[in-house]
């Protein structure tokens, strides 16, 4: 079902073309129904259902749109020139120039000032045609002129202090946020960001200042350092740059500055394919310094979902790492892009049968597939800079691809065979190294959006149930610069912020268990925290506080309580059977989630009755075919 703005912009374009066609009612008709269907924007199309009154001879419908759109935004230009316009067509010269003085006044520079100017020069030449007649009508007599005219400059004056307030207050913020990136201008990987920035306020000044050519040059060069450092100006920052960036290209054709930038201020209104082709065009008309910078543009908006164009993505990569062999950007770029070359290739091939010959040549190939990739991003991650915005996303890629590797390779999952405990603790390291690259970024880099940062531990407490539980009393985070997740210094378990996402990973993967098994009237961990229960002599009671200050030992008094002792008596090593309740500590464990049984016959029977629906098992494989 169509939301309301989309019904008013059909009814909107409706109307346009019935106004191109010279079927003026229907197109009021069709602006009646969109400013019904789409209150928030109405005046925009009360605005041009004036003009369609204008077109008609009906300039009474006409002012009273006009006002109406002035009510909704009293800074909306368009509402000022048609209400000029209307009472110009009523006769009321006088008021129609005060009010087209008044929208001038409000934006000199705007996209509408010419059509303001044009309609006050008209008006005042009626002016003086109607003086010399004697012909003005009473409400426009010269007795009132001077009053309304006062009223009109008064409207006027208060509103250029508001907007100088505005500007005073815009530029002291833009002041700060120049401070607060020099900060950084001494770290290497956050020099391309603040360079782009601080090449956007210089072109930003320079067209302020009337030095079109300079301003234009400058902004293309940061869209060329860094794209994403030089964010979505406001609608009217780029109505404005728009209209001289046209100009500029008139008068100078064949600079390639004016395209390029009008390219990326377009690109959010286009698809990425457009944005594609219009880089793909310029490449051989900027200078060669250029070239690199729109290459790593062009890479990176190739791989975009929307536009999937990963051979071009790795040709663009290659051809910029042709002229800077070292660039770190450009080397992210060509190892992303064959991934995601390797990913579709592979991903087209059937999986033959489990134990065949061909099964093994499957494997190998995606094998050997990682193994390209991951060195790929390791000579990427070589030549990046500290603090580079990508370095975590490789790191835990890589992370993800080795623990990948391992669980397509082992069939069945039953079991941990022989080399599973060296493959997790490389998942580790490589996925360490990641969050600690990711804490030493700047805050304008923040947050990493990677599918693995958020996988990878989920892949892992599948592969190899309870590893990150047990590996969070050891584990550690790698010092700077270190990716092997060695330190100076001792284990830091007792810091949550520094104690990695083992012990995370493992409290709330029993609290979730067990808050689901209390969920169950007759479910077995909720006798967990009886007093009369197997548990209750090997375990003590848990203290369970309240939020009214009150507080209760885990012996099944409250909710809060039975779970606390559950907890606890799960890592004292005492489990319930999920089918039939009995509580051991030898139970056996569920190869694809954290369940127990105590026996073959109870798993089986669990299984059947809804557990292999919910089994972790089944969502693994979820991720596996979404990702890989």
């Amino acid at each position: 079902m169509s939301t309301g703005r989309d019904a008013a912009e059909a009814f909107n374009k409706a109307a346009n073309e019935a106004y191109k066609q010279g079927d003026f009612r229907k197109a009021v008709d069709c602006f009646t129904l969109a400013i019904s269907a789409y209150p928030s924007r109405a005046k925009r199309y009360l605005t041009n259902r004036a003009n369609v009154h204008i077109r008609l001879g009906d300039p009474h419908s006409a002012l009273l749109d006009a006002e109406a759109s002035l009510q909704r935004d009293d800074k909306w230009i368009k509402g000022y020139y048609y209400k000029g316009v209307a009472l110009e067509a009523l006769g009321r010269l006088l008021d129609a120039k005060q009010v087209l003085l008044v929208g001038l006044a409000l934006d000199p520079g705007g996209v509408h000032a010419l059509d303001l100017q044009d309609a006050i020069y008209r008006c005042g030449a009626a002016i003086d045609e109607a003086v010399a007649k004697g012909t003005l009508q009473p409400e426009d007599g010269p007795e009132n002129a001077e009053m309304r005219y006062q009223a009109a400059m008064r409207q006027v004056m208060a509103q250029v202090r508001r907007q100088s307030q505005a500007a005073a207050a815009a530029s002291k913020a833009r002041d700060n946020s120049i401070k607060q990136l020099l900060r950084y201008r001494g770290v290497p990987g956050a020099r391309p960001f603040v360079k782009a920035r601080l090449l956007r306020e210089d072109g930003h000044n320079a067209l302020a200042e009337g030095d079109t050519e300079r301003g234009v040059v400058k902004l293309a060069e940061g869209y060329l350092v860094q794209a994403e450092a030089m964010g979505r100006p406001t609608n009217r920052t780029v109505q404005l740059l728009v209209t001289r960036l046209d100009a500029f290209s008139r008068t100078q054709p064949q600079h390639p500055a004016a395209p390029l930038v009008l390219a990326f201020l377009r690109a959010p209104c286009q698809s990425g394919a457009w944005l594609a082709q219009q880089l793909r065009g310029l490449e051989g008309r900027v200078p060669d310094g250029w070239r690199p910078g729109l290459l790593r543009e062009l890479a990176g908006i190739c791989i975009r979902d929307d536009v999937a164009d990963y051979e071009g993505a790795y040709q663009a990569a290659v051809q910029g790492l042709a002229i800077k062999p070292r660039n770190a950007d450009l080397l992210f770029y060509k190892a992303w892009a064959y991934k995601l070359m390797g990913n579709r290739r592979l991903g087209s091939e059937e999986c033959p049968a489990l134990g065949s010959p061909g099964f093994c040549v499957w494997v190998q190939k995606r094998i050997d597939d990682t193994a390209a990739v991951n060195k790929l991003f390791q000579d990427f991650i070589d030549a990046a800079p500290p603090q580079h915005p990508k370095v975590p996303s490789a790191y835990y890629y890589m992370a993800e691809r080795v623990l990948v590797n391992r669980i397509i390779s082992r069939v069945p999952m039953s079991r941990c065979i022989p080399g599973d405990a060296a493959v997790a603790e490389e998942t580790m390291r490589l996925y360490d190294a990641g969050m600690a690259a990711e804490k030493e970024l700047p805050p304008f880099y923040l947050p990493i959006v990677c599918a693995s940062r958020e996988s990878t531990p989920i892949f892992l407490e599948a592969h190899m149930p309870g590893y990150l539980a047990s590996r969070s009393s050891r584990h550690r985070v790698p010092s700077k610069g270190s990716a092997d997740g060695s330190s100076d210094g001792s284990s830091s378990s007792s810091s949550p912020s520094k104690s990695g996402i083992g012990s995370c990973v493992r409290r709330s993967a029993e609290e979730l268990q067990v808050r689901k098994s209390l969920l169950k009237p007759n479910s077995p961990s909720s006798h967990l925290g009886d007093s009369n229960s197997s548990s209750s002599s090997s375990s003590s009671p848990v203290a369970c506080s309240h939020k009214d200050g009150s507080s209760s030992q885990g012996t099944g008094s409250c909710r809060k309580g039975r779970v606390a002792a559950a907890v606890a008596a799960a890592a004292a090593g005492v489990h319930s059977c999920s089918r039939c309740s009995v509580q051991a500590s030898n139970m056996k464990q569920c190869s694809g989630c954290s369940a127990r049984y105590c026996c073959i016959d109870c798993q089986m029977a669990d299984w059947h009755a809804g557990h292999k629906k919910s089994c972790e098992r089944s969502f693994l494989g979820r991720w596996l075919h979404k990702f890989f």
